[in-house]
C-alpha cells in the first residue's frame, strides 16, 4: 500500500494552474497505489474542491510558503510586463506564438504536419484566494475574468461542449525519437538514480534559444523579413511559456526545494537564464495543452506547430552539445531530501 504524506484535515498548499493556493486536504484516496486528496481551497467556495494526485500537494511550511510568493510574483510581473507593452503599441510577448503563426501563414510554406501533474479544471489559473497574502489587483482580476469564463462553461449545455471541441482542435507537437530517449532519461536520473541538474545550467536555455536564432539566420539569409520576424516571435514565445510554466507545470516534486532555492539566489533572473535543456524538453511535452487555448485558427496552428517542429529538429541535431548526462551531477542529499518531504 502506498505511503500517505498527508493527513485528512491537514493544514497545506496545492498547485492549481500555475499558482499555488493555501488548501485543506479533506479526504484521501488509495487506489492501485496511487494517493489522491480531495482539497477544498481556502476561502473559495465548495465548487471548487476537487481530488488532486500527491504530486500537486506541498506542505505547510516557511519554504514552501516562500516558493508560493516567488511565483506568484513572477505571475504579476509578467502580467505588468504585457500591459506595459501594450500601452507602448508593441506586440505582447504573451501573443508571440500568435505572432509567429499569421505572419508565417501570410507567406506561401508548406505546413509541416505525458508527464506527472495531471490537468486541472480548464487548465487556467483559479482566482487568487482571500487568504493569501501575496495577491495583487491586477492577478485578481485577470483570475476573476478567468472564474467567469469557467462557471459559463459548466452552464453550457452537451451539444455546446461537443460544438466547442470541434472548433478548439487538439494541438499535438511530436517530439523526435531521439529527444523522447532523453526525456526518459532525464526521469530516470531525478527519481530513480536521486540526482539534480547542475544550476545555473553550462547552457541555459535562453542560450539554446540564441543558437536557434543564430543557426535559422545563416539558413535564411536572404530570404525576406518575414521568415526573421517569425524566427523571432517562436524564440520569444518559448522563452516567455517555459519562464511562466517551470515552477508549477515542469518540475517533478523532488525539484521544488532545489527550485525554491535558485528563486532566493536569482531574484531578478528568469529562470531561462538558470535551467538548460532538459528542463526545456520538458515544456514541449506540456505545451499541447495550453496552446490549446488560445485563439489561432485551424491553419494558423498547423504553421506554430511546423515552427515549433523546426525547433525540435534543431535540439535533436544538437543534441551532443545539448542534452549530456553529466549535467546531473548533484545528488540529493539526506538534508535536501529532509527538506524536499517536509
Amino acid at each position: 500500500m502506498s505511503q500517505v504524506k498527508f493527513t485528512d484535515g491537514e493544514k497545506v498548499l496545492c498547485y492549481h494552474g500555475q499558482l499555488i493556493y493555501e488548501a485543506k486536504l479533506l479526504k484521501t484516496q488509495v487506489k492501485d497505489r496511487t494517493v489522491k486528496y480531495y482539497i477544498h481551497y481556502a476561502g473559495w467556495s465548495k465548487n471548487w474542491d476537487e481530488w488532486v494526485q500527491e504530486n500537486r500537494v506541498l506542505k505547510f511550511n516557511e519554504a514552501n510558503v516562500q516558493l508560493q510568493k516567488e511565483i506568484q510574483k513572477k505571475m504579476e510581473n509578467s502580467t505588468k510586463i504585457s500591459k506595459k507593452a501594450a500601452k507602448s503599441g508593441s506586440k505582447k510577448v504573451d501573443s508571440s506564438f500568435d505572432d509567429a503563426a499569421t505572419s508565417r501563414s501570410s507567406t506561401p510554406s508548406k505546413d509541416v504536419g505525458k508527464d506527472s501533474t495531471p490537468r486541472s479544471r480548464g487548465s487556467s489559473v483559479k482566482p487568487t484566494a482571500s487568504t493569501s497574502t501575496t495577491s495583487s489587483k491586477e492577478s485578481r482580476s485577470i483570475d476573476d475574468d478567468i472564474m467567469k469564463k469557467k462557471r459559463q462553461r459548466l452552464d453550457t449545455s452537451v451539444s455546446n461542449e461537443g460544438e466547442e471541441k470541434i472548433n478548439k482542435p487538439e494541438i499535438n507537437i511530436s517530439i523526435p525519437k531521439d529527444l523522447k530517449t532523453f526525456l526518459v532519461d532525464d526521469w530516470h536520473a531525478i527519481n530513480s538514480q536521486h540526482k539534480l541538474v547542475e544550476l545555473p545550467a553550462k547552457i541555459t536555455v535562453e542560450e539554446i534559444v540564441d543558437k536557434y536564432k543564430q543557426h535559422k539566420k545563416s539558413k535564411s539569409s536572404g530570404s525576406g523579413a518575414g521568415k526573421g520576424q517569425s524566427c523571432e516571435d517562436i524564440s520569444n514565445g518559448i522563452l516567455e511559456y517555459f519562464n511562466v510554466m517551470l515552477g508549477s507545470q515542469l518540475l517533478y516534486k523532488v525539484e521544488r526545494t532545489q527550485y525554491a532555492d535558485i528563486l532566493q539566489k536569482y531574484p531578478d533572473k528568469p529562470m531561462s537564464q538558470i535551467y538548460g535543456a532538459f528542463h526545456l524538453l520538458r515544456l514541449f511535452v506540456k505545451l499541447g495543452t495550453v496552446l490549446s487555448f488560445t485563439t489561432l485558427d485551424k491553419h494558423n496552428i498547423r504553421v506554430l506547430i511546423g515552427h515549433l517542429g523546426e525547433f525540435l529538429k534543431f535540439l535533436e541535431s544538437e543534441q551532443k552539445e545539448f542534452f549530456t548526462m553529466s549535467s546531473f551531477n548533484h545528488h540529493q542529499t539526506s538534508e535536501y531530501l529532509r527538506r524536499a518531504n517536509q
